[in-house]
């Protein structure tokens, strides 16, 4: 049912949990599984201020992303990684506009509805605006 799931990560533990999932899930359905992290504008501003590319940037600040890799690998799932830049949510519903995949998987931030709405969350938006199933990890 799932041949192609993304997972978004920012390597934080509910983004771990949401990796797990999403290895378990592509397993099972012997899915291609793609681990997307989001630099947000603020951060990789800051990289290409100091003049890093933004592969010296991922590799320095984000080693998640190879754990992640990894952690797939061992658990017999093919893994890519992709890092974007921008704001998470609309970034992640823009991939998967332009890249189309089955499901994602992300990790919920517990925010309150009120907070949600004033705030705003990437799993909040992401549910609400992406063109396939969204399973969101608590």
């Amino acid at each position: 049912m799932f041949k192609k799931i993304m997972v978004a990560t920012d390597g934080s533990v509910l983004a771990d949990k949401a990796l797990k999932t999403a290895v378990e899930q592509a397993k099972v359905e012997e899915a291609v599984l793609t681990i997307l992290n989001v630099i947000p504008v603020t951060d990789m501003g800051s990289a290409e201020m100091i003049g890093l590319s933004r592969a010296e940037a991922t590799k320095m600040k984000y080693p998640f992303l190879q754990k992640a890799q990894d952690y797939a690998a061992n658990n017999g799932v093919e893994a890519k990684t992709l890092t974007l830049s921008g704001h998470p949510g609309p970034v992640i519903v823009d991939y998967l506009n332009s890249h189309p995949h089955d499901l994602v998987v992300l990790g919920h931030r517990g925010l309150s509805n009120i907070q949600a709405l004033l705030m705003g969350s990437v799993a909040f938006k992401v549910a609400n605006l992406a063109p396939c199933a969204v399973l969101i990890v608590k």
